[in-house]
């Protein structure tokens, strides 16, 4: 039976963490595994979903993120999926953000933060 209560954000960033060392290291090179576990974690943290695109994930905006493009083979998208998936089913079943968690969020976004300012920011990484 499938455990029911969310993952602390703590305990799945170190899962995460150990899944890139030890699926993706014999693909990528150690730069490589540091930026897409970085981006995971980032949207560990965050309880953000991985970049979609028609349904599936947008491995061209994942590339662009990690710098990825030279070896983003279909071996790495393929175990790199289920890191993905379990960021998306870890995001679906995390707790409901609380009021103050929103304007927590708010108050950090890039996006909200260039229009107030008129300077233009960068999305990646995340606050």
């Amino acid at each position: 039976m499938a455990n029911s209560t969310p993952t602390s954000p703590e305990t799945f960033q170190r899962k995460n963490s150990r899944f890139c060392e030890m699926r993706l290291s014999p693909l990528l090179q150690p730069r490589s595994i540091e930026n897409l576990s970085s981006y995971m974690l980032a949207l560990i943290g965050h309880r953000a979903y991985p970049p979609m695109k028609s349904g599936k994930l947008d491995w061209q905006e994942i590339a662009l993120a990690c710098d990825l493009s030279a070896e983003l083979t279909a071996e790495v998208k393929r175990t790199a999926q289920h890191g993905f998936d379990a960021i998306a089913d870890g995001s679906q079943r995390a707790s409901p953000m609380t009021r103050q968690d929103i304007d927590r969020r708010k108050s950090r976004n890039p996006r909200s933060a260039s229009r107030e300012t008129g300077k233009p920011q960068r999305n990646w990484p995340p606050p």
